[in-house]
């Protein structure tokens, strides 16, 4: 799929992109098994007053995502699309599905 001026490869590069337009604070990690950078990125859910984890992996095209009592895992992540001031969306390719989190911590996960 040909990406729009909106998304990017899901790569380290856009990492930092990501953490950015979710003000959220970013932090990496070495994992000695996958050899791959793996990247946290906290934030606050506005409406519950809880603390969203993203950890990225990027090299495995996975994302977490962990709320409260709430986890999810998407794997087979692509592309990102950042927009700005609204929300970062991770594409499955091939989809269907992504995970979507917005600048107020909002997360939704389909597929």
């Amino acid at each position: 799929m040909p990406l729009g001026p909106k998304d990017h490869p899901y790569t380290a590069e856009v990492i930092p992109r990501v953490a950015e337009l979710l003000g959220a604070c970013l932090s990496e990690r070495r994992l000695p098994l996958e050899g791959s950078a793996v990247y946290e990125l906290r934030l606050p859910n506005q409406a519950l007053g809880l603390e969203v984890l993203l950890t990225l992996w990027p090299g495995l095209g996975r994302v977490d995502a962990r709320m409260g009592n709430l986890f999810a895992i998407v794997k087979g992540i692509g592309r990102v699309t950042l927009e700005p001031g609204v929300e970062a969306v991770f594409w499955k390719e091939p989809g269907p599905g992504y995970l979507l989190v917005t600048v107020q911590g909002k997360v939704s996960v389909v597929g």
